[in-house]
């Protein structure tokens, strides 16, 4: 007999502008995987309408509602266990008190937190410096997207080791490996950003980093796919660095014209300030592309500088410009890091193996 989960995520295949994030990956591979011989999912879809977020007052009473359909669903005596995929800011506090709901109802708990920006909303709240301690504690189980996160909320909730189940995030790499299933060596290398325009996410030190390459006479093209609330700024920026003819922005891409693009990338940067352990890189590395990466969040859980891509401190468009420039030169390394990167993921990051650790502590 299966068992009976309430599941809240993300599950639409786009959001209402038509953007897709990690999350929404993470949700419908787990509902689409192995588990569902095992357990019978109750959904509960929490995506986000648009990036930037909607108004507050909208997305309150869109929080509100789904807090009533979790009640209703709560009412069923043979759910046994509710999963919660949480982002950060609004959505960490209505996925928290979800937590508390479902206590008070006497149901297992697997909470997941699941993005770099929950460090800033308790460096910067007392509110939350209270509040998500207080979730982690009434948790049964925390779900860490890599060690570095389980330390992180260990550390700030004091709670022991069993609270916490390191699971890094996952991609079903077949995909990946048939779009670009051997990595080219061409002459002129294109460098890519993918990702959202958010300063946070280091879009700007991408922008500074290809002009000093440029500045320096390196001869590459680079190409900044994404949408968000930085794009005015950003196309500001490129234009007073004097960077329309090395940068390309082609916007938001998916499905067919994403996969055109990886099939077309030599070098992939991923810059951010704040990270979780982002889909995006994983598919960039199962795709066989070399990559530059910030230590931040779990990518130093994926990335192992200098044998399956490079590692720099966020922030710095000088060590940035600095690892393309070595990996534009060198075609030995863009090799070395397209075969040990590729591996790593295969090894480390397929959606099967995943399935079952959530297996043990759903069904």
């Amino acid at each position: 007999m299966k068992s009976k989960v309430i599941f809240i995520g993300s599950f639409r295949k786009s959001a209402k502008d038509g953007s897709v994030g990690g999350q929404m990956f993470a949700c419908s591979s787990l509902i689409n995987s192995p588990l569902r011989n095992d357990i019978d999912f109750v959904l509960i879809d929490s995506t986000a309408d648009s990036v930037p977020a909607p108004p507050l007052y909208r997305r309150f009473i869109k929080a509100v509602n789904r807090i009533g359909i979790l009640f209703h669903r709560l009412l069923d005596r043979k759910v046994t266990s509710v999963l919660i995929f949480s982002s950060a800011g609004f959505s960490l506090i209505e996925k928290g008190l979800m937590v508390l709901i479902c206590k008070i109802f006497g149901k297992k708990v697997l909470f997941a937190p699941r993005s770099g920006l929950i460090k800033d909303d308790y460096d910067k709240s007392v509110f939350f410096r209270w509040f998500i301690p207080m979730v982690i504690k009434r948790s049964d189980f925390v779900i860490c997207q890599g060690i570095a996160w389980k330390e992180y909320y260990q550390e700030i909730s004091r709670e022991t080791d069993r609270k916490f189940l390191v699971i890094p995030n996952w991609i079903d790499i077949v995909p990946y490996l048939n779009n670009n299933p051997e990595y080219k060596l061409r002459e002129s290398a294109t460098v890519l950003y993918m990702g959202w325009l958010e300063g946070y996410k280091g879009i700007f030190d991408f922008i500074e980093a290809i002009k000093l390459l440029k500045d320096e006479g390196v001869a590459f093209k680079a190409k900044i796919c994404g949408m968000g609330s930085a794009k005015g700024k950003m196309l500001n920026t490129i234009k007073q660095f004097g960077l329309e003819s090395v940068i390309e922005y082609v916007g938001w891409v998916t499905g067919d014209d994403k996969m055109k693009q990886f099939r077309e990338t030599d070098i992939f940067v991923l810059p951010s300030h704040r990270e979780g352990m982002p889909n995006v890189l994983m598919e960039a590395m199962s795709s066989g592309i070399p990559v530059v990466a910030t230590k931040v969040g779990g990518v130093p859980e994926l990335v192992q500088n200098g044998i399956n891509g490079f590692l720099v401190d966020s922030g710095s468009p000088i060590q940035l410009a600095d690892c393309i420039s070595q990996l534009i030169n060198s075609k030995e390394l863009r090799t070395k890091f397209s075969d040990n990167g590729r591996k790593y993921i295969i090894d480390h990051h397929s959606v099967e193996g995943i399935a079952d650790i959530f297996k043990k502590e759903l069904a």
